[in-house]
């Protein structure tokens, strides 16, 4: 078949014209199709997915049923248990145990909410520990969890995967060095105004304008990644240099806000609103902001935001790496240390109060808030006040 240009490394066109990948993988070269025919804008997306592919080999965390579930490699010495199904079988067990009812309905909706819906059609056995960590630190619901709902959530977790080693499914528990979270909160790695710049350019030198103002946005309103793939284009209010959030997308299924705060109208400045206005620009009939690249589809959750490009933008900058959610933290402590006032920072976010605001970012409040109140004071009535000796 004749190729209009040279395919990318690792890329390959099959006699019948279809495109596969190959990768080394333990010293061995490995290929494997990806269901696409060549063309020259599918041969990028195959080297997106190689890249991928190769970088999860790199973290340890690679399996063909996330990458490859159709591929026959995928079921290779794979016992064919599910986690779904080690999971009830974990459940039923405490049950039997004959655990308080408050505590039966606590597992279960721990399983429900965190576990199920992210790994519950997985092999039990392509568990690894790297990738269960690695997910940990990127899942933005326990992000904001207290310590105890932390805590409580790995209950179930280490239980499946100890009953998986029970049943000789997997050689050990991938969740056994998680570590339980301090009653203190977990103090945010923000990242520098410089940083900053760095990887919303590297992510237009990637993958074009979409992306970069994708991380504009995020970095600059403080949206919950679930939050902003979200936004449609209803929501977008440039005469008033607002947006309304709404709901959350989280694995395909559109979440109201969990608090009357959470649904809220976030200020936005200039380069925020000259990012919607391109978005707003591209395709009439689409109704979401933000969309795959590549794919030219909107996101079904935030998981691809970080793995497709996220990860690689922030390489490309040279930035020590810190989870996407860190945009958020970086809001809000460039916020408070350039003296926007913490309520406005809290409504900004969606909390109900300054509480969560004072307890996360005191670190960044001292100088911002120094003499600031007694010079209001000294301002008012000062004058008033002075005796003459």
């Amino acid at each position: 078949m004749k190729v209009k240009s040279k395919l990318p490394k690792g890329v390959e066109i099959t006699e019948s014209g279809a495109l596969r990948i190959w990768f080394m993988l333990k010293g061995q070269r490995v290929r494997e199709p990806i269901g696409l025919s060549y063309s020259v804008p599918n041969a990028k997306v195959a080297e997106r997915l190689r890249n991928k592919v190769v970088e999860a080999i790199d973290r340890g965390t690679f399996t063909f049923a996330e990458f490859f579930p159709d591929s026959k490699r995928a079921s290779e010495h794979v016992d064919g248990k599910t986690f779904k199904e080690i999971a009830e079988l974990w459940f039923k067990s405490k049950l039997q145990e004959g655990v308080k009812r408050n505590t039966q309905i606590k597992y279960r909706q721990l399983l429900d909410q965190f576990w199920l819906p992210r790994y519950g059609a997985l092999p039990i056995a392509s568990f690894k520990a790297a990738k269960v960590k690695m997910d940990l630190l990127e899942d933005e619901v326990l992000a904001e969890a207290s310590a105890v709902r932390y805590n409580d959530a790995l209950i179930p977790l280490r239980g499946t995967f100890e009953l998986a080693v029970d049943l000789e499914l997997l050689e050990a528990n991938p969740a056994a060095r998680l570590v339980n979270r301090s009653r203190g909160p977990t103090e945010p790695d923000p990242f520098e105004a410089g940083e900053v710049r760095a990887i919303i350019r590297s992510a237009d030198k990637l993958f074009g304008t979409v992306m970069a103002d994708y991380f504009t946005v995020a970095f600059l309103t403080g949206l919950r990644p679930s939050e902003q793939i979200a936004l449609l284009k209803e929501d977008i209010d440039l005469d008033r240099d607002r947006v309304l959030v709404a709901r959350s997308l989280n694995a395909g299924e559109v979440e109201a806000p969990k608090s009357r705060a959470g649904r809220r109208h976030v200020e936005i400045i200039k380069p925020v609103r000259e990012a919607f206005e391109r978005m707003l620009a591209i395709g009439p009939k689409r109704e979401h902001v933000f969309y795959h690249p590549e794919l030219l589809q909107p996101f079904s959750e935030a998981r691809p935001v970080r793995e497709v490009y996220w990860e690689r933008a922030v390489k490309e900058a040279g930035v020590r790496y810190r989870t996407l959610y860190q945009t958020r933290h970086t809001f809000a402590t460039q916020a408070l240390m350039a003296r926007a006032h913490p309520m406005w920072v809290a409504g900004q976010m969606g909390h109900e109060d300054t509480k969560l605001v004072f307890s996360t970012y005191s670190k960044w409040l001292p100088d911002q808030l120094e003499n600031r109140e007694s010079r209001k004071i000294e301002v008012a009535i000062g004058g008033t006040l002075q005796v003459e000796v």
